[in-house]
C-alpha cells in the first residue's frame, strides 16, 4: 500500500469505531489518489444504496464504496458541481450535490461534518469555475482585456460625483434601522440560543425509558453472535456498533446503538447488508433473515413496551420494506419505528418518540 502522510493524518484523528467501519475503503484509497493531489477531508456517509466514504481532495470529490468482491468509485471534479445543499438535524446531516445530469444524495453524515464538507465543496467548486471562466476569457479575447481598464476608469470618473450622495444616504438609513432594531435583535438572538441549548439537552434526555445499551448488546450477542466495538463518544451521543457475518449466506448483520453518557438508549437500528452477495443469495433468504433478526427486539423489556403490537407490526412490514424510497413507520407506546430498504439491504430503526428523528434521510 502506498503511504500518504495526508491520509494517515486524517485517519489518526478518527475515533476507533469510524476507522473500523470504513477500513475497507481506507485500504484502497491510496491506490485511487493521484500523486499531486492532497486529501483534505474523509467522511463516512450513506450513498449508492450502501455505506462508504466521501473524500475531498485539492482536485476533486471521490465517493468510494468497497464491498467484498466489488469496488465502486465516483470521480467528481469540483468544476462539474453546479450547486450543493446541506441539511442537518441534531445528530445527522444530508448533502445533495447537483451535477449537470444528475443529483447525488449522501445521508447519515455527522451533522458538523456535513456542514464542514458542504462549505469546502462549495468553495472549491466556485473557485474552480471562476478559474476556468477567467482562463477562457483571457484566451478568447486578450485585446478586450487590455482595453477594459481604460473604459472602466472613464465611466468611474463620470459617475463618481453622482454616487456619493447615494452612498451617504444608504449609510444613514442602515444606521438608523440598526439603532431602532438593536433591542429586538438581541432578544431574538437570546431566544434562538436558549432554544438551541434546550434541544441538545432534550436529545440526551429523550431516552427509551428502561432500555440500556447493555440490554441490546447482551441480547444480540447471545442470539446472533454480534461482536460490539464498545461505546465511543460522538459530537452529542455515544455510539456502539455491532457486526456479525453469517457464514452460511455471507450476509452482514449490523446494530448501531446511540446512547447518552449513562448508557441509556436514545435509538438503535438493525441493518441487514447482503449487497456483497446479491449474485449468490436469493432475496427470499434476506426476507427470512429480516423476519428473524428484526423480531429479536420483541424480547427486550422497557417502560411502555407492547410486545404483541410490536411483533404484529414487524410481521406485517418486514416483507414490504424492500422497495427503495418506501418507508414504513409507526409509533407504539414510547417508541417510533422506521423500516425501509431494498431486496438486499434492509434497515429497521427503533427511536424514542421524544428524540429528534431528523436523521438526514
Amino acid at each position: 500500500m502506498n503511504k500518504r502522510k495526508d491520509v494517515d493524518s486524517l485517519i489518526n484523528s478518527m475515533d476507533p469505531t469510524t476507522k473500523w467501519l470504513i477500513s475497507s475503503e481506507l485500504a484502497v484509497l491510496p491506490t485511487i489518489l493521484q500523486e499531486d493531489e492532497i486529501v483534505e477531508k474523509i467522511i463516512r456517509g450513506h450513498f449508492n444504496k450502501g455505506n462508504g466514504i466521501l473524500v475531498a481532495t485539492s482536485k476533486r470529490l471521490l465517493l468510494i464504496n468497497k464491498k467484498l468482491i466489488s469496488l465502486k468509485v465516483e470521480d467528481i471534479p469540483f468544476n462539474k458541481i453546479s450547486s450543493i445543499k446541506c441539511s442537518t438535524g441534531l445528530v445527522f446531516g444530508k448533502i445533495e450535490i447537483y451535477l449537470s445530469s444528475k443529483k447525488l444524495v449522501i445521508s447519515k453524515i455527522q451533522a458538523d461534518e456535513a456542514q464542514t464538507l458542504s462549505a469546502y465543496i462549495s468553495t472549491k467548486s466556485s473557485n474552480d469555475i471562476d478559474n476556468l471562466s477567467q482562463t477562457t476569457n483571457t484566451s478568447i479575447n486578450p485585446q478586450k482585456e487590455q482595453k477594459a481598464p481604460q473604459r472602466h476608469d472613464q465611466m468611474a470618473n463620470k459617475q463618481k460625483n453622482s454616487r456619493w450622495w447615494l452612498i451617504w444616504s444608504v449609510i444613514f438609513i442602515v444606521l438608523l434601522y440598526g439603532i431602532l432594531n438593536i433591542d429586538q435583535l438581541q432578544d431574538t438572538t437570546s431566544t434562538v440560543s436558549s432554544d438551541s441549548n434546550q434541544s441538545i439537552i432534550s436529545l440526551e434526555q429523550a431516552t427509551i425509558v428502561g432500555l440500556m445499551e447493555s440490554d441490546i448488546t447482551t441480547l444480540l450477542k447471545n442470539k446472533w453472535n454480534l461482536s460490539f466495538t464498545g461505546s465511543s463518544k460522538g459530537e452529542t451521543l455515544y455510539l456502539n456498533l455491532g457486526k456479525y457475518k453469517d457464514p452460511a449466506s455471507g450476509v452482514m448483520l449490523i446494530c448501531d446503538i446511540y446512547e447518552n453518557s449513562s448508557g441509556e438508549v436514545i435509538w438503535f437500528e438493525l441493518t441487514i447488508d447482503g449487497l456483497s452477495v446479491e449474485n449468490e443469495v436469493d432475496p427470499s433468504q434476506i426476507d427470512q433473515i429480516a423476519n428473524e433478526f428484526f423480531k429479536t427486539i420483541c424480547l427486550l423489556d422497557y417502560l411502555g413496551h407492547d410486545t404483541e403490537q410490536e411483533f404484529n407490526w414487524i410481521n406485517t412490514n418486514y416483507i414490504l420494506a424492500k422497495k427503495e424510497g418506501d418507508i414504513y413507520t409507526t409509533t407504539i407506546g414510547p417508541v417510533k419505528y422506521n423500516m425501509y430498504g431494498q431486496p438486499y439491504f434492509r434497515v429497521f430503526e427503533i427511536i424514542s418518540k421524544d428524540a429528534d428523528t431528523s436523521l438526514g434521510n
